[in-house]
């Protein structure tokens, strides 16, 4: 063929992702609300009329890729059939795992039979494709491709991934938790081993962790209801000390590690930010072991209640870190409701504020659900749409942790959920996001939890109330929608249609037409009715959103 003008010539490499006519947004693990697709493509979990409904959209889109990439290197479909019937029934039925095509490399073939798996707990996800050795080239092109300047920024300027209130002080929406700094001033914090968050680049924030936290994110970034609920992961990996390669070991004798995030608010112009502290406790078997009376806790306990401590605390000159850690639950709305505000900001006469309380209450004293509604209420700016969207985007997550096989096996411990929107694009770009896990850990084998559950107090305990605190804050913010006059309507199930043929003399007129999208037009020639509704009745959602992501 003639050759392209130079002009009319893309030299960049780059590929182009086109044809959004059948796409649809679905947040989290959410099912799409649209019927679309190319029935070649399907995943065995949409051609199966006992997972109908089910199934992660997410996963569905994966399954998609590895068909693309395996027609891509064999010039053919890995499942043909003259019908769409046929075809989906063959496609329920693939085998555990797809065998590569020939034509493709040793590592290649990994990934595509990683992607055609059938089960969809063993399937490849996007958190592990992107660190997939063939795409990041054996860790020599980690994703995003992008040049990285690293910038040493003042306290002022943290990039704006968590925040607390020493930062939201001096006019920064970031920053180390509260928590982080409580647990620096008791000389027991390994959450951060660089002592913050850095900004890298434009969009992309780096945290130094430890080799068990950088641990856990490999981990809950590669489950598949969970991932979608975290910033995009780019890179983990050992902190180089200097020039010559030498790698930076903890006091402990383990690795550090620089895990590169998204910035989700590299987009907002007035990002408004608040963190949540998740789980009915932040005491920890380790804080109980260590008994040893701690007079600056004590000044810290009596500034916030001067009579919160004992008689013999006093007497001692100090208390323990468990015990000001359970008092700072006790006093807040940790210990009743599964969860805390621990810092806010938000717009206050047109300009980024900390969040206006009244003069009685503070945020280590918010507890009362009446004062936690009015607070969101001022920290959404009275806004009833963006309220109904974070109630959304709760449930959204809380359908994923009940979902999440991941979640049932390891336990969080001060974890964090981050709320962020911009003040002057509000639903277009809002994100909820689960964050820091430094004290979480996986449980043995064998042995499971519910987050249901309040803490019994004990260092053997496993029960971090987690799921209690994510449906308390679901309740609260249908609180926060009612107070500002938005009704909240609960979305009815989509209706389901009986099993077996279908009678096209039984469909109203036109009903075969509305069985399938508008725009579907994939394969050549139209479908017959009982191929429709056995598409319908199979298929309930498709997302296009997570691979673009």
């Amino acid at each position: 063929p003639t050759p392209s003008p130079p002009q009319d010539r893309d030299d960049s490499g780059v590929l182009k992702i086109t044809d959004f006519g059948t796409s649809c947004f679905c947040e989290g693990d959410a099912d799409a609300k649209k019927t679309a697709g190319t029935p070649p493509f399907f995943s065995p979990e949409m051609c199966s009329k006992e997972l109908s409904g089910t199934y992660d959209a997410r996963a569905v889109d994966l399954w998609a890729a590895g068909v693309t990439l395996y027609s891509w290197i064999s010039g053919q479909l890995p499942f043909v059939a003259p019908t769409v019937m046929l075809l989906m029934d063959k496609i329920a039925k693939a085998p555990a795992k797809m065998n590569h095509p020939p034509e493709a490399s040793e590592a290649l073939g990994r990934v595509i039979e990683g992607l055609l798996t059938r089960d969809v707990s063993k399937r490849l996800t996007l958190a592990q494709l992107r660190l997939d050795n063939w795409l990041t080239d054996s860790g020599a092109q980690p994703l995003p491709v992008q040049p990285v300047v690293k910038i040493q920024v003042t306290e002022a300027d943290i990039a704006q991934a968590v925040s607390n209130r020493a930062a939201i002080a001096i006019g920064s929406a970031a920053g180390p938790s509260n928590i982080g700094a409580a647990l620096a001033l008791v000389g027991q914090s390994h959450e951060d081993t660089s002592g913050g968050w850095v900004r890298e680049g434009v969009a992309t924030i780096r945290k130094r962790s430890t080799n068990t936290a950088a641990d856990f994110w490999r981990s809950i970034a590669a489950s598949g209801h969970l991932a979608p609920h975290l910033p995009i992961i780019y890179s983990i990996t050992p902190v180089d000390e200097d020039d010559n390669g030498q790698v930076d070991v903890a006091s402990d004798g383990t690795l550090t590690f620089d895990i590169r995030m998204q910035d989700l608010t590299a987009a907002m112009t007035r990002p408004c930010a608040m963190g949540f502290v998740m789980g009915c406790r932040t005491v920890t078997s380790q804080d109980m072991s260590q008994t040893a009376p701690r007079p600056e806790l004590l000044e810290a306990m009596k500034s916030i209640d001067a009579n919160a401590p004992t008689a013999e605390e006093v007497e001692a000159g100090g208390v323990s870190v468990a015990r000001y850690l359970g008092f700072l639950d006790s006093v807040s709305s940790t210990a009743s409701l599964g969860f805390r505000i621990d810092n806010a900001k938000t717009m206050v006469d047109s300009s980024l504020s900390a969040l206006p309380l009244p003069e009685t209450v503070s945020l280590s004293t918010l507890r009362d659900e009446g004062d936690l509604t009015r607070a969101m209420c001022t920290f959404l700016q009275q806004d009833a749409s963006l309220a109904l969207a974070v109630l959304r985007k709760v449930q959204t997550l809380l359908e994923a942790l009940l979902r999440s096989p991941f979640l049932t096996r390891h336990v969080l411990l001060r974890s964090r959920l981050l709320l962020v929107y911009d003040d002057a694009n509000r639903e277009a770009l809002l994100e909820l996001k689960m964050m820091n896990f430094v004290w979480s850990y996986p449980l043995p084998d064998g042995i499971t939890t519910t987050h249901l559950e309040p803490w019994d107090g004990s260092a053997e305990s496993i029960q971090d109330g987690y799921i209690l605190g994510v449906r308390s804050l679901e309740r609260l913010m249908k609180r926060v929608c009612a107070e500002l006059g938005t009704p909240v309507v609960e979305e009815a199930p989509a209706p389901t249609l009986p099993p077996g043929p279908v009678d096209p003399a039984s469909l109203a007129p036109g009903a075969s037409a509305a069985l399938m999208p508008p725009g579907h037009g994939a394969l050549p020639g139209k479908l017959s009715v009982v191929e429709e509704r056995r598409s319908q009745e199979s298929l309930h959602s498709l997302s296009s959103s997570s691979l673009a992501q």
